[in-house]
């Protein structure tokens, strides 16, 4: 088995899959319709929180738990472009809650984001994946109360490759990693 990982927007993802240039995109959130997919979901409820650096004001808030967007509208936000699953997510989270937010660097790199957080050019959303698997960002995030920022994340495969072992051992595989995610971690 040989593993190649690539990001790009929901669309392109799509697209790929279609054309079978890859098995499966991990998704979030979980697509409604599936045009000739099939989704599998691997949580049903995947917290979005905000993250920022050490030493940010909001360290003080996160010790009550909770903030709500709207005290964010002032911060400078770094994101991933439009197209992006937690960019369309976080564009969606301040459209409820009626803010324009400032976006002071944009990338195509998720990982990217999170080192420009870390390094202080701003404050992001990130899920709770990235939460369990991070030491600067378990310590470093808030929840907000207000929109609720929710959401999911699931696999897709093309439905005819239902039939493939190795497409339903990577689905359980990836089931049952979630599945322990969500009941060893310390976030939730």
């Amino acid at each position: 088995v040989r593993i190649e990982h690539t990001t790009a927007p929901r669309g392109q993802l799509d697209k790929l899959l279609m054309k079978e240039i890859v098995d499966f995109t991990v998704c979030s959130p979980c697509p409604e319709n599936t045009r000739g997919f099939e989704v599998e979901k691997l949580l049903t409820r995947d917290e979005c929180v905000v993250i920022f650096p050490p030493k940010h004001g909001l360290s003080r808030a996160a010790q009550n738990g909770k903030i709500r967007l709207e005290q964010l509208k002032d911060e400078m936000f770094i994101a991933v472009k439009k197209g992006y699953a937690i960019r369309d997510t976080m564009d969606l989270f301040f459209e409820a809650a009626g803010i324009v937010p400032h976006y002071a660097i944009e990338t195509s790199d998720i990982h990217i984001v999170w080192e420009l957080v870390k390094c202080g050019m701003g404050i992001s959303f990130a899920s709770f994946t990235t939460l369990a698997n991070d030491p600067i960002f378990s310590k470093c995030h808030i929840y907000v109360s207000e929109p609720n920022c929710q959401g999911s994340m699931g696999i897709c495969y093309l439905s005819q490759r239902q039939e493939d072992p190795l497409v339903n051992e990577f689905i359980q595989a990836s089931k049952k990693y979630f599945k322990m995610l969500m009941q060893n971690s310390w976030i939730m």
